[in-house]
């Protein structure tokens, strides 16, 4: 059965690839078509900038330019069957790419197909293309079903989450709304306006193990309620998360309790609250106990890290993120990060401005500090530009 699905994942992928590397070299007229009702054509196209120092050994400096366009094909070739793709074409750029320390993130495994392919390498840039989503969904009496690449929304955190295993949040990520996904199937079964009970599978392959899971999602008295159960490749979780509002205020919560496959048992809790003044300043905090981490640098899974396996190296941690609108067309926001079992933090400024109606430009600044064995201490002082043009 798994290895079945496995197969059916992967031929659904290459065929999706396929088909969105035509849509690349389309004309964009194409996409006002004679019934723009049941497909739509959209993407952006994305320069993102950065300097900094890289951590594996030696610690030299590096740029890197990546340049990505997406095209997204949203099609309903029936009433109840709709088909996602999201192709990206990227060219990452600079000195980085000959770097030890991005050819082992590149070894990392985050998903169970491998859907992205290089078609050109240099010294100093590599050329990729590749699938984003790309999903088929059926929707029935109560019913639907999706099969393929695709983001599965679980838990509640902003800078963490411990009921998202399948793509967990890496909180200082320069992309926050990029999420890796899953090569899954998902069926939900709707029992009510609030409530819908999920099944989610996630077929193995010869890089990770299967993951499965039974997710119940609900509504009590006002509170918005999750339980969750499965088994994680290799790694049996249980877990839960509440969100609620009280007086303006959000209040929101998981926990997952965790049996590894190495017969570790460990816990994970994530404590979040919002609010939004008049005056346009929105406040998130949260505070994050990792029962999988290290009290001590020297414990630290550092391979683990630059491996994907891991992102958070200590137990204890708090964040903070605030915006404000300055105009109706720029933003200010701050991140802050702490590491309070080795006392590293992250501080996070950047401006955001919304040039047109579809440019966005970024400017900010990452600075780590704290001991240098600790886990943000050891990384260099991070400068990013990012330009998005939606069409």
């Amino acid at each position: 059965m798994s290895r079945l699905l496995g197969r059916l994942l992967r031929a659904i992928g290459d065929t999706a690839l396929c088909a969105a590397a035509a849509l690349a070299v389309a004309r964009p007229a194409a996409a006002q078509g004679a019934d723009d009702r049941s497909w739509k054509l959209s993407g952006y196209y994305l320069n993102l900038y950065t300097r900094s120092r890289i951590v594996v050994p030696p610690a030299e400096a590096f740029t890197l330019d990546l340049n990505r366009l997406r095209l997204k094909l949203d099609a309903h070739p029936l009433r109840t069957l709709g088909v996602e793709v999201q192709y990206d074409n990227e060219a990452l750029l600079g000195s980085y790419v000959s770097t030890a320390q991005f050819a082992l993130t590149r070894a990392a495994a985050t998903t169970s197909l491998d859907l992205q392919r290089d078609y050109a390498a240099g010294h100093q840039m590599v050329a990729r293309h590749g699938l984003y989503r790309a999903l088929v969904s059926w929707a029935g009496p109560g019913i639907d079903v999706k099969v393929g690449r695709q983001r599965i929304p679980l838990g509640t955190g902003f800078f963490w989450s411990p009921m998202d295993l399948l793509s967990p949040i890496d909180p200082t990520r320069l992309e926050r709304d990029y999420r890796t996904g899953a090569d899954a199937v998902l069926v939900e079964r709707t029992l009510g306006a609030l409530a819908r009970v999920s099944g989610i599978y996630a077929p193995a392959t010869t890089r990770m193990r299967a993951a499965a899971a039974g997710y119940l999602h609900g509504n009590l008295r006002g509170t918005d309620f999750s339980l969750l159960a499965g088994r994680f490749r290799g790694d049996d979780a249980v877990g839960a998360d509440f969100g609620t509002s009280r007086g303006g205020l959000g209040l929101r919560g998981e926990a997952t309790a965790t049996r590894a496959a190495t017969g570790a048992r460990f816990a994970r809790v994530l404590l979040g609250a919002d609010y939004g003044f008049a005056n346009a300043l929105d406040l998130t905090v949260e505070t994050y106990y990792n029962g999988a981490g290290a009290a001590e640098p020297k414990g630290y899974d550092l391979a683990g890290l630059l491996a994907g396996r891991v992102l958070g190296l200590a137990r204890w941690y708090a964040a903070v993120a605030a915006t404000y609108d300055l105009t109706p067309l720029v933003k200010l926001a701050g991140y802050g990060v702490v590491n309070a079992d080795d006392g590293s933090t992250v501080l996070w400024p950047r401006v955001e401005w919304s040039a047109r109606s579809d440019l966005d430009l970024v400017v900010g600044v990452q600075r780590f500090a704290g001991p240098s064995r600790s886990e943000y201490g050891r990384l260099s002082t991070l400068v990013h530009g990012e330009a998005r043009w939606f069409f």
